[in-house]
């Protein structure tokens, strides 16, 4: 099954927002967050490499240019800089855990578009883990609380653990919630999200990515 965000288009698309403009000062201080050993996508452009290339005044404001091209929605190349690598790896229990290694320009100015916008008031109010500080470990003390009986009116934990999710969230929900709660992320998500992107295979299969 291939579900898009192209059913929400024609009542809800009109409300939504860009947000900041990214800059060249916010594509060098990105890149600067990737470790240099990141894994290439398929085109192999490493981090060292593109560390060398952003030294070129031209390749940043191209970068910039992308990044708010893929803001507005209207960024050519879609199926090149979605596609993904696809590194299988066996799980113990006899199952495959899929890993999708994405473009690094792609997650670049993706990366940027995050920064420049996330918000922490567009996720749920006990939302952990995401620029909050600690990181997850916040989560480690509040069960540890829970299994000591520190919290009270609290006497179960649930541990909710998804096997083969992959692909398994409805594009449709995650579209109603961006338009809801993120509405400067509803476009960029629906350029990369409305059509299947391609998985390769290191023999050269290739999978469509999409819902189902």
């Amino acid at each position: 099954m291939s579900s898009s965000f192209k059913s929400h288009r024609s009542v809800l698309e009109p409300a939504t927002i860009a947000g900041p403009r990214p800059t060249a000062e916010d594509i060098h201080q990105a890149l600067a967050t990737f470790p240099r050993d990141t894994a290439a996508g398929l085109s192999g452009w490493s981090v060292p490499l593109l560390q060398e290339a952003c030294t070129r005044k031209q390749v940043v404001e191209f970068l910039v240019q992308l990044c708010k091209q893929i803001q507005n929605g209207t960024a050519p190349g879609s199926q090149l800089l979605t596609a993904s690598r696809l590194v299988t790896l066996d799980k113990e229990d006899g199952g495959v855990r899929p890993i999708a290694v994405g473009e690094l320009i792609y997650r670049l100015v993706a990366k940027v578009l995050l920064r420049k916008q996330f918000a922490t008031d567009q996720l749920a109010p006990f939302q952990l883990g995401v620029q909050s500080p600690g990181g997850v470990e916040p989560i480690v003390h509040l069960l540890r609380h829970a299994v000591d009986g520190n919290l009270k009116g609290y006497t179960h934990v649930c541990s909710a653990d998804f096997q083969n999710a992959f692909n398994s969230v409805s594009r449709k929900a995650v579209s109603a919630a961006t338009i809801m709660y993120a509405p400067e992320f509803y476009k960029p998500a629906k350029w990369a999200y409305d059509e299947p992107s391609a998985l390769v295979m290191y023999d050269g299969t290739v999978i469509t990515s999409s819902e189902g």
